[in-house]
């Protein structure tokens, strides 16, 4: 006799596609529902519910293959699946797997021999805050420890007998989220903060202020200017900061002359202007040419071009002969002459340039 649903069954597999556009849309529910009955969902369960909800068998196939909460083959009456994922890996969930295997004495993958309890190792349950973690039928018990993997152990072994056989779905208050009851969650030791050490004082900088320059009257005079007996300083030994005078140079006074521009004069006499007056001009300094003022250049006369056409009578170089106003010379002949020769060549069809096949038999 193969696997069948009752007539029970049958109705709530129609309340649940009722719910959904299409039936096929209601394969899920559908799934979970035939493994919570067969406790697995073998090759008969598949075609069973393939049948109920009219698609096709591989379509029912590829969505038990594809999700791990699909078994196809019988589990324990308690599946425990527990996390070893990163967030679960970094609270220790490899310890709890190793203690979980010694336990219970099978490996991953496996079930124990009396069928009660079977050991998966999964990805990701989708509780990363309150890891370490391990689902049980449709319980989440979150922040295991190794006590508290042994309580839960105890208390499923006592929950077996009245199972009947049947796998584990959840208690009858319905399923369980969060710590395993009794035992206090494991959560992670979080540090008092620690006060900022105090920096010590940086000490002052005190800055001082950039020497004015000394004028004549408040300089001292140098230890060199003075005598070795500390009395009045030496006449004849100067100060360092003294400098030599810049010995002056004779006045260049500009000169004008009755009928010219304004001239330097470097003699070193002054000039006299047409009214009597010497005009002062700048020292130069010791070691330095002194040139004269710049004058205005002579003005250049503008040449104006010759007249092609004059009015009065000219005589032709070439021959001698005198030309009317207006009348062309004979160079200027000579070249319309030429310049008329040129254009006529251009303007002639050349003969020497081979003529095609066709034209030649014309």
């Amino acid at each position: 006799m193969g696997l069948e649903f009752d007539a029970e069954e049958v109705a709530t597999i129609e309340r649940i596609a009722a719910r959904y556009p299409t039936r096929a849309a209601a394969l899920l529910p559908v799934l979970h529902l035939a493994q919570d009955k067969f406790g697995a969902l073998p090759v008969e369960a598949q075609l069973l519910v393939a049948n109920t909800l009219d698609v096709p068998p591989t379509r029912v196939r590829e969505v038990v293959t594809f999700y791990e909460m699909f078994h196809e083959h019988p589990e324990g009456q308690f599946h425990l699946e527990l996390c070893t994922n990163i967030a679960c890996h970094l609270q220790g969930a490899d310890l709890l797997m190793k203690h979980l295997q010694e336990r219970l004495g099978i490996a991953i993958g496996h079930q124990t021999e009396d069928g009660m309890f079977s050991l998966m190792e999964v990805e990701c349950l989708a509780s990363c805050g309150s890891g370490t973690m391990m689902k049980v039928g449709m319980d989440y018990y979150e922040h295991l420890d190794e006590a508290a993997i042994d309580t839960l152990l105890e208390k499923f072994k006592k929950l077996a007998p009245s199972l009947n056989g049947r796998p584990y779905v959840n208690a009858k208050s319905g399923p369980h989220t969060g710590p395993v009851p009794g035992h206090n969650p494991r959560l992670p030791v979080v540090h008092p903060q620690q006060p900022a050490p105090v920096q010590p004082p940086k000490p002052e900088v005190h800055e001082t202020p950039a020497a004015s320059p000394l004028t004549p009257s408040d300089e001292k005079p140098s230890p060199s200017a003075t005598s070795p007996e500390g009395g009045a300083p030496d006449p004849e030994k100067k100060p360092l900061s003294e400098k030599p005078p810049v010995e002056a140079k004779d006045t260049i006074t500009p000169t004008r002359s009755p009928g010219g521009p304004t001239s330097g004069s470097l003699a070193g006499t002054p000039s006299q202007t047409p009214e009597g007056a010497a005009i002062p001009m700048p020292r130069q300094a010791a070691g330095v040419e002194a040139k004269p003022p710049a004058t205005a250049p002579a003005p250049v006369a503008e040449k104006k071009p010759a007249d092609a056409n004059p009015k009065g009578p000219r005589i032709d170089p070439p021959t001698g002969t005198t030309l009317e106003p207006g009348a062309p010379s004979a160079d200027t002949k000579a070249g319309e002459k030429v310049s008329e020769e040129a254009n006529e060549k251009r303007s002639l069809p050349s003969f020497d340039a081979p003529r095609s096949k066709d034209k030649a038999n014309k």
